[in-house]
């Protein structure tokens, strides 16, 4: 106990900072978590990057308020802080170092509720006093310093050495279990020199080839493979128990650093491929059934309605012939819909395509004429200076007739200006006909002159 610590597998946001109401809302909803949710298991903790979170339960009967180590120096005792209700309680440590830092520059911040002793409350919420929520983070500006302004005290280097101990022999194998399932909790005995407990049984056995040397610790009487140690971080002998928050996934959706699978070393993979297999394992040969009548789990999320296997009655195999003749009938109908409705648009999108087409054509159209006047088109023989005078490739007539013929309808002039009552308007009087003189007539009262 003063070296493991039992974690949740529940997955905090990454957080520089926490507010209490956000502590607070956590530790409330811990209870159902630690029963329902998620399981936990037992590990080491060394030195957790900032802005980690996790769910931890431990038991405050035996070890009280003490935290087990988890590799960091801290400058100070933990200061306990309560709130005016006296049921959170908040222990502070505000400087600590990694081995071969040289600033202070991590914090550790634990919250647990407790019992109120003087409030009266009618239905106080169920709490578990023994569920924790540690947050690391980094310090304060004015909690930074040197770290050889601090002397390492001989109980903290004791522990220091203790942990260095633990893990030359090994990390504890992860088990997770559910919190409420008192009867089926690991046993972790003190380990011993020269035989680790911590790992499975068949990685024990010594063997000759190179591949087997360098995937997992020697036999009695070797020194612990050196590979590992040159895995862990600086200052570190192992860097075993939590992985740090700089390798892991924030969440299981967050995969912009790379799945499970990029953190995880060959050697890694194949533990964690052992460990599954024998937990299989023993649950089969645990099985209050024979072999024989355990089955392998089917892929199918579940069975068919009518499952059948065998041959079919004379006269099935025609019902379910017509069967799927209807139904490829009915879809090729169904398709056939789909087209026409597919073409109709189509022609309609076409139509609205050539109308467009037209309509830009008449907005550039300018009529031509000798007559200076002429407001909206130019003057015959004009040079074309701009490009939206030009003449377009088609008259009006040609234009009208191809959207005619495409809507299928006339078109006609919309004018303007139309009279609603003629009122004092009078039409103006035609004007007569101008008859041009007949060859040879003379003006009335005038001389003729014949010649001779």
């Amino acid at each position: 106990l003063p070296h493991v610590h039992l974690i949740s597998t529940f997955r905090y946001p990454l957080m520089s900072r926490v507010e209490l109401n956000d502590v607070t809302k956590w530790l409330m909803q811990a209870p159902s978590i630690a029963r329902d949710k998620a399981p936990f298991y037992w590990t080491y903790l060394d030195c957790p990057a900032d802005s980690t979170i996790f769910l931890m339960w431990q038991p405050t009967a035996r070890r009280g308020n003490e935290f087990s180590s988890d590799g960091y120096y801290w400058a100070s005792p933990e200061v306990m802080l309560s709130n005016p209700l006296n049921n959170g309680l908040i222990y502070f440590q505000k400087c600590g170092w990694r081995a071969g830092e040289q600033i202070t520059m991590h914090s550790r911040r634990r919250f647990r509720l407790a019992h109120a002793r003087d409030a009266q409350v009618a239905n106080p919420p169920q709490i578990d006093p023994n569920l924790w929520i540690v947050h690391y983070g980094p310090s304060e500006n004015q909690d930074r310093y040197p770290t050889s302004s601090f002397g390492v005290p001989p109980q903290i280097q004791s522990i220091m050495n203790n942990r260095q101990h633990l893990f030359q022999l090994g990390q504890i194998v992860r088990k997770e279990f559910m919190l409420s399932d008192r009867v089926n909790w690991p046993q972790i005995p003190f380990p011993q020199r020269g035989q680790s407990i911590y790992v499975p049984p068949m990685q024990q056995q010594p063997m000759n080839t190179r591949t087997a040397y360098l995937g997992g610790p020697g036999g009695p009487g070797q020194p612990p493979s050196k590979r590992r140690g040159q895995q862990a971080q600086p200052g570190h002998p192992m860097g075993a128990g939590y992985p740090s928050a700089d390798g892991a996934l924030d969440d299981d959706e967050d995969v912009h650093r790379g799945d499970m699978f990029d953190h995880l070393s060959p050697r890694e993979m194949s533990m964690h491929r052992y460990q599954q297999n024998h937990e299989w394992m023993e649950e089969i040969l645990s099985s209050p059934y024979r072999i024989g009548q355990l089955e392998s789990g089917d892929v199918l999320e579940q069975l068919p309605k009518k499952p059948y296997t065998g041959r079919l009655e004379p006269g099935l195999a025609d019902k379910m012939r017509e069967r799927a003749q209807a139904k490829i009938a009915e879809v090729q109908a169904e398709i056939q819909k789909l087209k026409a409705q597919h073409e109709k648009r189509m022609g309609e999108f076409k139509q609205n395509t050539a109308i467009r087409d037209a309509e830009a054509e008449l907005r550039v159209y300018a009529g031509v004429g000798s007559e200076p006047w002429r407001l909206e088109g130019r003057v015959e023989g004009e040079e074309e200076e701009e490009s939206y005078n030009k003449k377009p490739s088609r008259s009006i007539e040609e234009i009208t007739a191809d959207v005619e013929k495409l809507l299928g309808t006339k078109a006609i002039t919309v004018p303007e200006v139309s009279r609603v009552q003629d009122g004092g308007y009078q039409q103006l009087a035609p004007e007569p006909e101008i008859i041009a003189p007949s060859a040879g007539a003379c003006p009335r009262g005038g001389w003729a002159f014949r010649g001779a």
